[in-house]
């Protein structure tokens, strides 16, 4: 006979006695379908957030969650547990709502080291309004970097439009390893505009050790780099629509790092608007 076991980590295993076959069918029965998203953004404060789903280890990271069907929820019950691949919970908290949307919480951790090998999900416990307990496991398996990529600031309040010129994107690489990382900077955009990489520049102690791309940075250290985009014209831009602008940052240890911001495209300032 089949057996069939969940673990902590939310992952489900079917375990078959050798050289037997099975048909199988999963369902999932209740009276609300809580479901539960789980991501990491740059800073949860801001009102435009840049979501990263390789958050880093050792640094302050934002984690929002959102929950469908969270008006059957007893929100003073949610719990958030942080689970690594073995099982081991390493975080636990209760949720705090974020102020303007009733169905998003948020969260700060500090992610421990060993979670850039093992990786680890998000789960959520609490009750339902008719008393009942409930528990959710993110669909995400997220793997932390050990090297951090981050947008640090954005002018033209995250649009294009012909009077202002271009806009920049200011970001940071800090590397967290126990030794020299070596990185090299790649930028794209959706529509393919104009795109300028200015090479980073590598900060320590507060000091400019000059720019190069690739470059390589000691544990500890950080470089950052601007990376300024233009529409082709006016007549190029169409109000309203999104433009993306990619930055993926190459690593000796394979770190998947990866920021996109979201731009929008405007025919006048948005101080007029």
């Amino acid at each position: 006979e089949a057996v069939v076991s969940t673990q902590s980590t939310g992952d489900w295993r079917l375990m078959l006695p050798q050289g037997s076959t099975y048909k199988y069918t999963a369902k999932s029965i209740g009276e609300t379908t809580l479901g539960l998203e789980a991501y990491f953004v740059d800073n949860a404060a801001k009102e435009r957030q840049v979501s990263s789903f390789s958050p880093c280890v050792g640094v302050p990271e934002d984690l929002v969650i959102k929950i469908h069907q969270v008006e059957h929820v007893v929100r003073d019950s949610l719990v958030v547990e942080l689970v690594s691949g073995d099982g081991t919970v390493f975080h636990s908290e209760p949720l705090k709502a974020l102020d303007w949307y009733p169905e998003f919480f948020t969260l700060t951790v500090v992610l421990p080291e060993s979670t850039a090998a093992t990786g680890f999900r998000v789960v959520l416990r609490g009750r339902v309004d008719k008393g009942s307990e409930f528990r959710r496991t993110s669909r995400y398996h997220f793997r932390p970097t050990t090297s951090c990529l981050r947008v640090m600031e954005v002018n033209n309040y995250y649009s294009l439009f012909p009077s202002r010129g271009r806009t920049y994107m200011k970001m940071r690489i800090n590397n967290f390893n126990a030794f020299p990382e070596r990185y090299i900077v790649f930028c794209e955009n959706s529509l393919n505009y104009p795109l300028v990489v200015v090479a980073p520049s590598i900060t320590v102690d507060g000091r400019r050790l000059g720019r190069s791309n690739p470059f390589v940075l000691l544990q500890g250290e950080a470089a950052e780099f601007m990376v300024s985009i233009v529409p082709y014209s006016r007549s190029s831009l169409e109000r309203g629509r999104v433009v993306l602008v990619s930055c993926e940052v190459i690593t000796t240890t394979n770190d998947n790092l990866r920021e996109t911001v979201m731009l929008t495209e405007l025919l006048e300032s948005p101080n007029s608007v």
